[in-house]
């Protein structure tokens, strides 16, 4: 392949994958071979997909890496990142989701990154892998590629806000691991010391103000140590919209 793309195992990241793909082989007529691991095409199934990446390593000229604030912190990426460095291969990490290219850690930093949503980054992108080419940069309709990806981030972004507002709620009281995962609608009085109650406010308001559970403003206040009960239910949106693809990622 000329193209490694490197992605956490993330549905929607997988998608944005496949899109760059797409959009590189169009773009170039099919010239150029890509392999995005875990797509389910680059990695038959039964393959030893170590031995796999590791072959698309040694043929790849260019590598995009795919990073989100969520991505950086996995191991994974760093030790692709840290194969194609060694073997001397363009490295390109490509923020998107919310990560600003200066908010790279290292050593992902010392490599030259660019941003999904910036024209220019994409085109630097199609004008490198024309240069490796020896030809022309194809014309690309960048802002309809931008627009197609837009979505599939946007989704990706409002799911991770919401797994980790129910994550913190989760850390601070493990009891609510049924309300938020049994997959039923139903209503759990719970007890948060003072403390806790008020670092579970940001995520109870988030979930509340996305319509996801519901809570009665008024607290219960127990015991000199101001021992709050609150009653909190899931609502159908969650159980519907969210839960759903919060076990499908």
């Amino acid at each position: 392949s000329i193209v490694n793309i490197i992605q956490t195992c993330n549905s929607y990241l997988l998608t944005v994958a496949k899109l760059i793909s797409e959009e590189i082989k169009s773009a170039f007529l099919g010239i150029i071979d890509t392999f995005v691991s875990s797509d389910g095409e680059s990695i038959p199934s039964g393959s030893r997909w170590l031995e796999k990446i590791d072959v698309a390593l040694e043929k790849a000229a260019v590598m995009i890496i795919l990073c989100s604030p969520q991505s950086i912190r996995r191991p994974w990426i760093n030790f692709e990142a840290g194969a194609s460095w060694i073997r001397r291969i363009l490295s390109i990490p490509l923020c998107r989701s919310g990560l600003a290219k200066t908010e790279l850690p290292a050593p992902l930093s010392a490599l030259e990154s660019s941003d999904l949503n910036n024209q220019s980054d994409l085109a630097k992108i199609f004008y490198d892998l024309a240069k490796i080419l020896d030809c022309r940069r194809p014309d690309i309709d960048l802002i309809s590629f931008i627009e197609r990806c837009q979505p599939i981030i946007h989704e990706y972004t409002y799911l991770n806000r919401i797994k980790q507002a129910i994550q913190d709620i989760v850390n601070l009281e493990p009891d609510f691991t049924d309300l938020f995962f049994s997959g039923e609608c139903e209503t759990k009085t719970l007890g948060f010391k003072g403390y806790q109650y008020n670092q579970a406010v940001p995520a109870l308001g988030l979930l509340q103000e996305e319509g996801l559970i519901t809570y009665p403003s008024r607290v219960t206040l127990l015991g000199a140590n101001d021992f709050h009960r609150r009653a909190i239910a899931v609502t159908e949106k969650y159980l519907k919209e969210v839960l759903p693809l919060l076990k499908w990622d």
